[in-house]
């Protein structure tokens, strides 16, 4: 699905580009015309046809555009001449000449100057945009965890984020333009039956004497103008001519004499699909179809967007697929790695342990989950690595795997070590290497390693968990998981705002200038909010270190709380800095740990230096939402740095209230403690709506999810029902 999604989206991204904007263009005219239009809701076809008989000699046939405007065309002593009749004033104008502009986007729009050609290549556009549209939605759901989630929050980078929120907001509209475009284009060609009708025969007999005046008969009197298409008077002089009416009904033809129809065919069916699907396509057809058209151009203004960040999503993610090191040959390799990947990440891991056991005399064959062969599960060790796509679902390099795995041979294969990638704030964390697990013990596969799982690409859990294979494959294992170097700019430290009194392991609170000068002049850096994560690279290293801010652009300030670590090369170098030192940073977006936009409670809980970002969720809670804070630390006296912070968050009612705890005093005490004296309040929080936000260590982070389930289980809720609604989320590093 990824596939077909990305090569029609390449390949027909400048077509479809082109003509959708043609279309947003013509879609403003519709609108236009009904502002200068003169409405005739109120005339029939015989009251317009008397006026147009009484202002001009000779009127051939009245015509109602689709637009509302009434062409009244007749042969006088000059020629063949093309009036508009206003029905508010009796008078016929000049017919007015059409922008060339608007002919030649219209034409441009229909078929890019290229004659039936072109015309089937609109048609191809179509089709190609209602197969991305289509294959979109598909991999939407899955990557938010199925279709009753699919209007959840959309995660990843901020190209991809943008790329599905316009997406969402606007595929109805481009979608309907597609499909009627596609129908219309359709026709054109024949290839579904065309919009024409069986012709009506001509009456043969018809009354013969002195004609009735057109405005007073009563079968046009029952035609109100607004049904008219056209109507086409008798040839002077021929007591044997008809009128012909083309109405919305259908066509009939009308005695001159009697003024009654005499034959009549209504519309067919096909007529009647085709001009529905030409009013949506077009908005021609009254003041709701303009408005409709208008809303669907200004769908079709997203699809450039949505083509730009696409190629911007392909592209990204075909540059940063790592190139796999040369691989063994199946047959003699006695190591395997198999990789689940749905964009580069998981293959990087793949590489640095490709590289490593190669490096320790390994003959190591990489390749992707989906290429499973009978020959891969008879190597000597298979090791799976695998993020998990959405909610648990095979990513795109692994959603064949189990099928092909059911019909593999277990007995007498090799042993396998699984390694899941994936994010702790999807209720099913590393789901599907947990289902690869289960599906391997169930066919009685040996395991040389249990199942290991590593939060949000950790480098440093990697490393460990290599350490330990290494003890097993008897190799010394280094796994030092480099990410390309991001690119970075400069940041000058402000001010070191306090610091601990603690020596070995000191923590501090660094604030860094918003504005950089560029060559004289101020350029203020792209926007973040609290929660986001810093990017820092230390001096001889290009690896990154990520901090939580404390702040958003609106404060005027990067603020991040840092704690010393003994052999910790980057929190030394920080602590280390000068007053206007300037530091490689980078910016990442965390919106996994974010408030939502409420009015609900919030419980912020943190423990150390995770008091950052939710100091920085209270400074911005300028609704004074309810807020409260529950913060453990070593001793009031030493570590409590954010004090006067939180007195005065406390002072602006940006936070409700404040529940300390700390561990190194005589009455001492944790944060999970401090939860457990305010059990009560906690469940009432919890059943008025309220979010809660962890940030700390991860034996803090379970010991308080082991708290809280303690807690509101009594309410029938626990810590995994609310982060299933989002309602729980953590941070933890």
């Amino acid at each position: 699905m990824r596939f077909i999604h990305s090569l029609s989206g390449i390949v027909a991204a400048i077509f479809i580009s082109v003509i959708a904007m043609m279309g947003a263009y013509l879609s403003v005219g519709p609108v236009i015309d009904q502002f200068s239009v003169a409405s005739t809701t109120d005339l029939s076809v015989a009251d317009i046809a008397g006026i147009a008989n009484k202002k001009i000699h000779g009127v051939e046939r009245i015509e109602r555009k689709a637009s509302g405007e009434i062409l009244v065309h007749a042969f006088t002593q000059d020629g063949a001449i093309t009036s508009i009749l206003d029905p508010r004033t009796n008078e016929l104008m000049t017919q007015a000449t059409h922008s060339k502009f608007t002919g030649f986007v219209t034409e441009l729009h229909r078929s890019l100057f290229l004659g039936d050609l072109g015309r089937g290549l609109t048609g191809l556009s179509a089709f190609l945009l209602i197969l991305i549209t289509y294959s979109g939605l598909v991999m939407l759901a899955k990557r938010m965890g199925g279709w009753s989630k699919i209007f959840g929050a959309a995660r990843g980078s901020k190209s991809q984020r943008q790329h599905i929120d316009i997406a969402r907001l606007t595929m109805v509209g481009f979608s309907i333009s597609a499909l009627t475009g596609l129908y219309m284009s359709l026709a054109t060609f024949g290839i579904i039956a065309e919009p024409s009708d069986v012709v009506l025969p001509f009456p043969e007999d018809v009354a013969i004497g002195e004609t009735m005046p057109v405005a007073e008969m009563k079968s046009l009197a029952a035609v109100p103008i607004s049904d008219l298409r056209e109507l086409t008077f008798p040839y002077p002089d021929d007591p044997t001519d008809v009128f012909t009416l083309n109405s919305d009904q259908g066509e009939g033809f009308i005695d001159q004499v009697t003024g009654e129809i005499i034959a009549f065919q209504p519309s067919s069916l096909t007529s009647k699909i085709y001009e529905t699907v030409y009013l949506l396509h077009t908005g021609r057809g009254g003041v709701v179809a303009a408005i409709l058209s208008f809303i669907l151009g200004a769908s079709a203004l997203a699809i450039p967007f949505l083509s730009l960040t696409g190629i911007v999503i392909w592209w990204r993610r075909r540059k940063h697929t790592p190139r796999t090191q040369p691989n063994a040959h199946l047959p003699i390799a006695d190591t395997i790695l198999l990789v689940g990947s749905e964009g580069s990440t998981t293959w990087g891991f793949a590489s640095t342990l490709h590289k490593a056991l190669a490096a320790q005399g390994k003959k190591v064959h990489t390749s992707a989950m989906n290429e499973l062969m009978q020959e891969h599960l008879e190597a000597k060790n298979i090791f799976i690595l695998t993020s998990t796509y959405g909610d648990g679902i095979a990513p795109a390099s692994a959603n064949k795997f189990l099928k092909k795995l059911e019909n593999m041979e277990i007995a007498h294969c090799g042993k396998f070590a699984i390694l899941g990638f994936g994010d702790k704030q999807f209720s099913n964390f590393c789901g599907f290497a947990e289902t690869v697990e289960k599906q391997l013990r169930h066919k009685n596969a040996e395991f040389f390693h249990p199942l290991a799982k590593i939060n949000q690409q950790s480098p440093q859990t990697f490393r460990d968990w290599g350490q330990q294979i290494g003890q097993i494959v008897n190799c010394d294992l280094v796994l030092e998981h480099v990410p390309a170097r991001p690119k970075t700019n400069k940041i000058a430290l402000q001010k070191v705002v306090v610091r601990s009194q603690e020596l070995d392991e000191q923590t501090a609170i660094l604030r860094f200038n918003l504005l950089q000068n560029h060559f004289g002049f101020d350029k203020r850096m792209s926007k973040f909010e609290a929660g986001d994560l810093i990017g820092i690279i230390p001096p001889k290293s290009d690896v990154p270190r990520y901090y939580s801010i404390a702040s958003s652009s609106y404060d005027g300030f990067i603020e991040i709380c840092v704690k010393r670590h003994k052999l910790g090369l980057c929190s030394n170098y920080l602590l280390n800095l000068n007053e206007g030192d300037k530091i490689d940073y980078f910016i990442k977006e965390n919106n996994s740990f974010k408030p939502v936009a409420s009015d609900t409670p919030l419980v912020m809980i943190g423990a150390g230096t995770g008091i950052a970002p939710l100091a920085g969720f209270a400074r911005g809670n300028v609704k004074n939402r309810p807020a409260y804070l529950f913060w453990g630390g070593r001793n009031p006296n030493t570590d409590f740095l954010y004090k006067d912070t939180l007195v005065d968050l406390t002072k602006h009612q940006k936070l409700s209230d404040t529940y300390l705890a700390f561990s190194r005093i005589t009455d001492r005490q944790y944060v999970q403690d401090k939860l457990k004296s305010e059990a009560e309040l906690l469940k009432e929080l919890i059943s008025e709506g309220a979010q809660i936000l962890v940030c700390g260590g991860p034996e803090m982070a379970l010991g308080v999810r082991t708290t809280i389930d303690g807690i509101i289980s009594q309410i029938g809720e626990s810590a995994t029902s609310l982060q299933q609604q989002k309602r729980y989320l953590e941070d933890v590093y």
